[in-house]
């Protein structure tokens, strides 16, 4: 069987949480990388977009890191929607 994985977002959390859930052990998933998670983005090819406080790291499928850049501060406060390598 496949492992499948869905982003965890829960706003109505007073500290808001972030996370991805394994669907197939109902487990929260390790995710590499420091600091707070602000959200998780799955995309359609198979990749994970972490954002921090830090910055946003892209993931493969199996959580490895692949990039990490650092956000630039006008972009504080707006949902991450796609990226572009």
């Amino acid at each position: 069987m496949n492992r499948q994985f869905v982003p965890l977002d829960v706003p109505w959390q007073n500290n808001c949480s972030f996370g991805v859930i394994d669907t197939t052990t109902g487990a929260m998933a390790k995710l590499p990388g420091n600091g707070e998670i602000r959200g998780v983005l799955l995309t359609v090819d198979g990749k994970v977009l972490v954002r921090r406080a830090s910055g946003i790291s892209v993931l493969d499928s199996s959580f490895t890191p692949l990039v990490e850049a650092a956000e630039p501060a006008e972009f504080d406060g707006l949902h991450v929607l796609a990226y572009q390598v």
